[in-house]
């Protein structure tokens, strides 16, 4: 059984076939499609893909109920967490 996958940010296609090969992959790239997804599935996460400029709040994790991991990427001057 693969891990859940919260993906926060906007990513290609390829890229979202290529997490389908490890994970239950939950696309959410906005608002309105993130909201929906903790709340119709909060205990589903395992995992959460964001960024630093889309990030995640506290209440979001605290929603999520157990997230194990959680990814940050970056790119040029902004900082990885």
């Amino acid at each position: 059984m693969n891990s859940s996958l919260l993906v926060l940010v906007p990513l290609s296609d390829d890229d979202l076939d290529l997490l389908r090969t490890d994970f239950d992959v939950t696309y959410a790239p906005d608002d309105v499609r993130r909201q929906a997804a903790i709340a119709e599935h909060p205990s589903r996460f395992d995992v959460v893909l964001t960024n630093g400029v889309t990030g995640i709040t506290a209440a979001d994790i605290d929603r999520c109920k157990h997230p194990a991991k959680s990814s940050c990427f970056a790119a040029g001057s902004q900082p990885a967490v």
